[in-house]
């Protein structure tokens, strides 16, 4: 019997903050996933880090998500959770902990350390497909690498069955070149044979087939539903597709499919200053963006250059916008 699931990472619940209508699509994209993930039937939900933008979001916020949550729970849908740097906090206090007691997710982190002060991590087996999900939260600051250095490989490695590896972080030998500074882990500190590993962290869409590495399973990073920075919108707009991933699978996956999301559209309209006054940059910024149809759209001026007089804080972007 084939069975189903999805794989998303790098919600961002809350990001963009008092910007309320991008915090909003943050809320659509998501919802718009949940939505589909109960059309297509999927046996159960992976995120893989970073569901909230911080861990102790606004409850408004919290609220909402609860409402989209709940929708899977509703459809008998178990959804199976690690943290991220930005949902936790050395404190270790994170709304996921209230979700977790609740029900209404599960965490997939479980472990404890031998007496050789190994990491030894237990399975979470789905009751309906049987697959077996363990995983590393991720840490601000790159500290859950200790946990990769420290993991006892073998015991998962011997493990028979469909499993599935949540993790996020960069892995070395999959980290792009623009992030080649960002600190990540070595693929070696990864327990092989595992079908599938369910990465978060990196907002870019990866996947290396099961085979590229010798032992390993499918990688694949979804990257984030929409985004959470002006570094992320700027991508969108440049036509960067977004989503998550909806995996078929029964003894081995057997397709990997990647579903679109789209909460709004973009337009990227760069302005170059040199050679121009302050007003003058002005005014031919004011005059582009009037025609622009902007309706259900993000627009993003980018403005690069040296003024030939006047000062950058002469720009009125609050009156442009």
């Amino acid at each position: 019997m084939t069975y189903k699931f999805a794989h998303i990472s790098d919600t961002h619940i809350g990001a963009f903050g008092t910007r309320k209508k991008l915090a909003d699509l943050v809320l659509k994209a998501f919802d718009q996933a949940i939505d589909i993930c109960i059309q297509e039937e999927v046996n159960f939900v992976i995120f893989s880090g970073d569901l909230f933008d911080t861990n102790l979001p606004d409850l408004d916020i919290v609220v909402k998500a609860i409402h989209s949550l709940n929708k899977l729970r509703e459809n008998n849908i178990p959804i199976y959770t690690i943290a991220g740097g930005h949902d936790t906090s050395s404190s270790h206090r994170s709304i996921l902990d209230i979700l977790i007691a609740t029900g209404l997710l599960i965490r997939v982190t479980t472990g404890k350390y031998d007496d050789n002060k190994n990491l030894v991590l237990e399975f979470t087996i789905d009751s309906k497909t049987n697959a077996k999900i363990t995983g590393i939260s991720g840490r601000s600051q790159s500290l859950d690498k200790s946990y990769y250095e420290k993991l006892n490989r073998k015991i998962l490695e011997d493990e028979k069955g469909f499993k599935i590896f949540t993790f996020h972080c960069f892995i070395d030998v999959l980290t792009p070149s623009d992030y080649a500074k960002v600190e990540s882990v070595p693929l070696t500190w990864f327990p092989k044979n595992f079908q599938y590993y369910a990465g978060g962290h990196l907002h870019k869409t990866i996947h290396e087939p099961s085979g590229t590495f010798n032992g390993y399973g499918h990688f694949c990073y979804p990257g984030p539903l929409f985004a959470a920075s002006t570094k992320d919108l700027e991508e969108n707009a440049k036509k960067t597709i977004r989503g998550f991933f909806i995996i078929d699978f029964d003894e081995d996956v057997k397709n990997i499919k990647f579903v679109k999301i789209k909460p709004c559209s973009y337009e990227l309209v760069k302005f170059k200053a040199d050679d121009k006054t302050s007003t003058k940059f002005m005014d031919e910024i004011v005059t582009h963006v009037q025609k622009i149809d902007a309706p259900n759209k993000i627009v993003l001026l980018k403005c690069t250059g040296m003024l030939s007089a006047g000062k950058t804080s002469d720009i009125d972007f609050v009156k442009i916008r």
